[in-house]
């Protein structure tokens, strides 16, 4: 399972997806209990509250956590790649 910057954001920020391999589609960290909180992989208030900005820094956060688990940038594209395929076979 990787971490994917999916362009999910909400009025704070990117909210963090994780992607697992031959899974289709993706995991939205949203919180799925009232009191629980989105995760975010980068939120606007850090970033100058610029978009671009901050969508940039949620790609680092991803790559940064996928490097940090032993996935290469291949490793990732083809984890997509698998969720992609399922995906579209739905």
């Amino acid at each position: 399972m990787v971490a994917w910057n999916g362009e999910l954001t909400n009025e704070h920020g990117f909210i963090w997806c994780m992607v697992e391999e031959n899974t289709p589609g993706y995991r939205p960290m949203t919180g799925f209990k009232p009191l629980q909180a989105p995760w975010y992989l980068a939120q606007f208030e850090h970033h100058e509250n610029n978009f671009v900005k901050t969508r940039d820094a949620a790609e680092k956060t991803a790559e940064s956590w996928n490097e940090e688990q032993g996935y290469s940038k291949r490793d990732v594209m083809d984890i997509i790649a698998s969720s992609i395929r399922l995906s579209n076979n739905n």
